[in-house]
């Protein structure tokens, strides 16, 4: 070919070199054509596997809608922001689709100026308040509220650490609890927070007077009743067991432990303390979420291990909302 030729003499000639990157391009699109990509069916069952394994890890975490709805209740937007603490007044907000504006000239009771004139943390409160829930799923906090970072900072790892393994709840003898292993990842993280958040079960009669009807994996009123905490301690410590089960140890030494202090504290006093919790999403672990829940988070589907009780002993309540030693039998 002539273009060919001109490279030979003059390696460095623009318009030659031009000319056969055309035609070289050109022989490829008729190669595509005629030899298409295979698809998922054509490579094989390890490429099928592969791709069905992803779509089901898909199915079984938030999207990205409920974890801006957990990101708001998280940081109280819902109450108002003399309820936001310090941490989480600085947080980045995107107003999407103009929505503050849309609120200001149909919703506000007030001149759109005078709403529009507040900081993005006020008009963002004021339209999760009083605003339809289309317009709140318009209000983008772009980061963690304070309790969602210290729980992937502390907690989470203790959890896939401790519970998430593949012998535990991160596997097939986990019951009904199946957690999201690995859980790096930012749906991966909120997904198993709302699974353990959202976990209660019944509690046993044991002729308790003032037993309460559902036990929580997280109790936000009584911090130190959370499950989470209880079946992590020893059972001569505890007052609900983990249920038994081959070579489970209980992984921390007990209500001193520096790990439980943290994990104590992160109910006590970084999440909100007003249960249920309802953050307006729905989603059950291992499907798709589908749209709001005209209801409150799933509750006592999780698991179905019965919770066990010990002998009456005492140990110091810590936290908030608790403010005496509390006594079992």
């Amino acid at each position: 070919m002539a273009k060919e030729e001109v490279l030979t003499i003059d390696p460095n000639n623009s318009d030659a070199a031009q000319m056969r990157e055309t035609a070289m391009a050109q022989i490829r699109l008729e190669r595509a054509k005629q030899n298409p990509p295979a698809t998922a069916e054509a490579r094989g069952p390890a490429t099928m596997m592969a791709a069905t394994t992803q779509a089901e890890n898909d199915r079984r975490l938030l999207k990205p809608r409920d974890i801006n709805r957990i990101r708001q209740i998280e940081m109280n937007l819902d109450k108002g922001t003399d309820k936001i603490a310090a941490a989480d007044a600085n947080i980045p907000i995107r107003f999407e689709h103009e929505v503050n504006r849309r609120y200001a000239r149909d919703l506000a009771k007030r001149p759109a100026g005078q709403f529009l004139a507040l900081s993005s943390l006020q008009q963002a409160a004021e339209i999760v308040q009083n605003g339809p829930p289309e317009m709140r799923d318009d209000i983008k906090i772009m980061r963690d509220p304070q309790s969602m970072f210290e729980y992937k900072r502390a907690v989470q790892p203790f959890v896939i650490q401790n519970c998430a393994t593949s012998q535990c709840h991160g596997g097939q003898y986990g019951g009904r609890l199946e957690l999201i292993t690995p859980g790096s990842s930012e749906p991966a993280m909120y997904t198993n927070f709302y699974i353990l958040q959202s976990l209660t079960k019944k509690a046993p009669e044991v002729g308790k007077v003032f037993s309460k009807n559902q036990l929580a994996a997280i109790d936000r009123m009584q911090p130190t009743r959370s499950l989470l905490l209880d079946y992590a301690i020893p059972k001569n410590l505890s007052e609900y067991d983990h249920p038994d089960v081959p070579n489970y140890h209980p992984p921390l030494r007990g209500v001193e432990d520096p790990i439980y202090r943290t994990m104590l504290n992160w109910i006590s006093n970084m999440l909100r303390p007003d249960p249920p919790v309802n953050y307006g999403i729905e989603f059950r672990p291992g499907a798709a979420t589908t749209g709001p829940a005209t209801t409150g988070p799933a509750t006592g589907e999780a698991t179905t291990e019965p919770a066990t009780t010990r002998p009456a002993t005492s140990r110091p309540a810590v936290g908030r909302g608790v403010n005496r030693a509390r006594m079992r039998g």
